[in-house]
């Protein structure tokens, strides 16, 4: 039977092991990455990685064994050697591949403790004195099980050519490997795959800090604060101080509208109604005031507490809110334009979802700490359907007219897309191990930002990940996007520019507390709130 030759010379070309690097990269965004899931302690792990999924998949095999192969032709080497399960896939996979060429690589098992009975070995094989071997592994990180492998093979008389890994963390095993002058090597790192926190943007000078206001918030609060509305000259932004604010472009305070006591404050995101602002606070309030001065044209008492926002819909030209009842149940609300109640949809826990209206039809979707997601005649509030997600919706879903979709997130960290029509579940993706946010929806991508510190983005038609970007600690902020690029704050006290194509990072800002509100542009500036007390204003370079 003729020998299939897999010689140096009949390898991938550079330009085909590129591509083939790029689909593995997509395997393990998709199927490797496990986020939320896994038990240290008593805790989930914020990210974790399941490179078996990858490894014991037919293509992901493959690819795996093929970049793996092209990284070991530098050494001249005997053997493959590995103490975990993962790298005993990997040396398999090599070892089948050099069957079908020279049949000089043989493969080495090193147990974590030796075998209690049988043999009584740690080193499976037939290992050979002198003999020359690469350890391969999928990760090198803080385990140690690579310098374990050198350890025991050194002892045993072989000489370590080499350590080459799937993916590698560039922590302390990478560190002490190099410094004992062991050359190691991999497929990826953290940060070409996107899972390692910012270290340097790429456009350091992309925005300049024109002003800043304050103060603006000032609780230890930390669900997500007001976005602020701008039109033409203003800026308008909530206060967890119980205020409503009217700021100039050049962060000068117009007018401020004082809410009745709440310790929290405003949270609601104000919206702009014909000449009338209008918001919501945690003292129970809808409020319209004038834009150009704050004069209070109505209030409505409809709740104990209000955190959710307010949005309007053109088409009935009805204000939808939801709202937190005593004793602890909700609703979806809905008032005319002088604040009267036109109709109410009670829920059986609180509705701090700021709700979502459908174009052209007859719907208006919410979420609610009960875990269900509302559907609901937009003119006579009608329940129209209801799913059940794993944990409590507490963020705004976002409907994609044109596709009949709707994309919301849980306290059980997945996004969900469901049927506008019918709330069928179409897609989910574990995304953490909480979301709190609204899911961007731009072109063909949906963008979130995750309890477990990253911006994921993901093909909006079936939830498979594009990329993801890590901060250095959990988002609450929602994302916005203006001219191809995602912003976006973070509990590191960062906000963030990010490239929407790839996830490059672009341009970072650190503020003096953690982000939870969302950035908005407006004619080149850039607004956002921080915890710190201050509204910022920057200028795009």
């Amino acid at each position: 039977m003729e020998r299939l030759m897999l010689s140096e010379s009949n390898l991938a070309s550079p330009e085909r092991l590129d591509i083939l690097k790029a689909e593995l990269k997509a395997l393990i965004l998709n199927k490797g990455i496990k986020w939320g899931e896994g038990i240290r302690g008593k805790e989930f792990y914020k990210m974790n990685f399941d490179t078996k999924e990858v490894l014991l998949n037919p293509r992901g095999a493959f690819i795996t064994t093929l970049l793996f192969k092209d990284k070991l032709r530098k050494f001249d080497s005997g053997y493959v050697a590995g103490m975990t399960l993962a790298s005993h896939l990997i040396a398999s996979g090599l070892i089948f591949m050099d069957s079908f060429a020279d049949n000089k690589l043989h493969g080495l098992m090193i147990r974590k403790e030796p075998k209690n009975h049988n043999m009584c070995k740690q080193i499976e094989g037939a290992l050979n004195p002198n003999s020359r071997v690469v350890i391969v592994d999928d990760a090198l990180h803080a385990a140690n099980f690579s310098v374990r492998s050198i350890g025991l093979l050194e002892k045993s008389g072989c000489g370590i050519q080499g350590v080459e890994v799937l993916i590698n963390y560039q922590e302390e095993e990478d560190k002490l490997l190099r410094e004992r002058g062991y050359q190691v090597d991999q497929i990826f790192t953290l940060e070409e795959l996107g899972l390692k926190a910012l270290t340097k943007p790429k456009l350091q000078n992309m925005f300049k800090l024109l002003w800043k206001y304050g103060p603006v918030n000032l609780g230890n609060y930390t669900a997500p604060k007001s976005t602020p509305y701008i039109d033409e000259d203003k800026v308008y932004v909530g206060s967890d101080q119980g205020k409503m604010l009217a700021i100039d472009f050049n962060g000068n305070l117009l007018w401020e509208f004082k809410t009745d006591y709440h310790e929290h404050g405003v949270h609601s995101s104000p919206i702009l109604v014909d000449g009338k602002v209008i918001f919501s606070a945690y003292d129970g309030n809808v409020y319209s005031v004038d834009k150009k001065d704050g004069a209070l044209f109505w209030k409505s008492k409809i709740s104990d507490w209000i955190g959710s926002s307010p949005v309007y819909d053109p088409e009935t030209k009805l204000l939808y809110i939801g709202l937190e009842h005593n004793p602890k149940s909700g609703s979806l609300a809905t008032l005319d334009s002088e604040g009267n109640l036109v109709w109410d949809f009670l829920t059986s826990d609180y509705v701090p979802s700021k709700p979502e209206t459908a174009r052209s039809k007859d719907i208006v979707v919410v979420g609610c700490n009960d875990s269900y997601i509302y559907a609901c005649s937009k003119r006579k509030g009608d329940l129209l359907w209801k799913f059940a997600a794993n944990g409590e919706v507490k963020g705004s879903p976002t409907i994609d007219n044109e596709k009949n979709k709707v994309y919301a997130a849980s306290f059980d960290g997945s996004l969900y897309c469901l049927n506008l029509l019918n709330g069928d579940l179409i897609w989910k993706r574990k995304l953490g191990t909480k979301l709190f946010n609204k899911p961007l929806v731009y072109g063909s991508k949906v963008i979130i930002g995750s309890y477990s510190n990253q911006v994921a983005c993901l093909n909006k038609e079936n939830g498979e990940v594009e990329w993801y970007f890590m901060t250095g600690d959990s988002i609450l902020s929602s994302p916005f996007c203006d001219n191809g690029v995602i912003y976006i704050g973070s509990y590191d006290k960062h906000i963030y520019a990010i490239d929407l194509n790839d996830g490059n990072p672009l341009w970072r800002f650190k503020t003096d507390s953690i982000i939870t509100s969302s950035p908005r542009i407006k004619n080149g500036k850039l607004f956002v709130s921080s915890n710190d007390s201050y509204l910022y204003c920057f200028e795009r370079q």
